[in-house]
């Protein structure tokens, strides 16, 4: 298919069209992780009531030995946090439709990690548009 093939009829330039806003954060930390899947949830509600986000539905996997998937499908779009507890390491990712800022999500996503001791941090950001 070429690339003219594959897009969508009126929206190019449209300043109406849907933005997608994907923030990620991997963290180390110096304390144990959460095992949980009502541990993590308190990292997903933690966030999802920090950033006024509102969940509709939740979905969880516990891999064995260890480690947690938790996904909550927001009316913003999801979230989903995972669990490395043998790496002491958690990977947060929240899409959302809506627009969040930047500050404010990290601000929040360093909370859930504070009180583990962060060793490290990598947060990322991205905006996309199907206006391109």
């Amino acid at each position: 298919m070429t690339e003219q093939s594959t897009r969508v009829k009126g929206i190019r330039g449209d300043p109406q069209a849907p933005n997608v806003y994907q923030f990620s954060a991997l963290a180390v930390v110096r304390d144990a992780i959460p095992d949980t899947e009502e541990r993590v949830g308190e990292f997903a509600h933690g966030i999802i009531k920090g950033l006024h986000l509102t969940a509709l539905q939740k979905s969880s996997f516990r891999f064995h030995p260890s480690g947690m998937t938790i996904v909550f499908i927001l009316s913003q779009s999801h979230l989903a946090i995972h669990t490395w507890p043998e790496y002491r390491s958690v990977h947060i990712d929240l899409v959302s439709c809506v627009p969040l800022r930047k500050a404010e999500v990290l601000a929040c996503f360093r909370e859930v990690f504070r009180r583990f001791g962060i060793e490290r941090f990598i947060f990322k950001t991205e905006r996309m548009t199907t206006g391109i």
